[in-house]
């Protein structure tokens, strides 16, 4: 039988929620979800993988003292990072840490923004805001469209990320000494 966990959440994304909710019900992992706004201590748009799992770190050691019932909390953060050719892909850090002070971090796979993308996060504007835009100028191809739309709701991103970084909790001694 799988444990119950009491699980507080460091967003209230409907989307994050939703690709969590997903990604539990894939590795049969029961729990019960506290969904908090909290605080990632970094930027609104975080440019290097360090800054992206520091805000999700942040995340989830807010939601976990904020929420009494919970057992353990997540925190997921979205940003980017420039390649050695000074290139930005995005990229996803999920944490998870516990009352008994365990802590797992996991990020997706970067992946190489297209040029728009680039150019945005280069000029230092917000890229949530040009991505509808995107999808409007995507339009004709259905592989645009799909690349449109993985950019503008992320989700490969989170899953990837959530699902390593659940795996290595609800797996803790088999990834860690105890």
């Amino acid at each position: 039988m799988n444990p119950l966990l009491h699980m507080a959440v460091g967003t209230r994304s409907s989307k994050k929620l939703e690709f969590l909710h997903a990604v539990l019900e894939q590795l049969d992992v029961t729990a019960v979800l506290y969904p908090l706004n909290v605080s990632s201590g970094v930027s609104e748009q975080p440019l290097t993988s360090l800054e992206t799992k520091k805000g999700s770190l942040n995340r989830a050691k807010h939601a976990l003292q904020a929420e009494y019932r919970a057992s353990c909390a997540i925190g997921i953060e979205i940003g980017y990072e420039r390649d050695s050719q000074g290139r930005y892909s995005i990229l996803c850090w999920a944490s998870i840490t516990d009352r008994q002070g365990r802590q797992v971090s996991a990020q997706s796979q970067p992946f190489l923004l297209p040029v728009y993308h680039h150019n945005i996060l280069t000029k230092d504007l917000p890229l949530g805001q040009f991505v509808d835009d995107y999808v409007r100028l995507s339009a004709p191809y259905r592989q645009q469209q799909y690349l449109a739309k993985m950019i503008r709701d992320r989700g490969p991103f989170i899953r990837q990320a959530i699902e390593a970084a659940l795996l290595q909790y609800v797996n803790y001694g088999q990834f860690f000494d105890n």
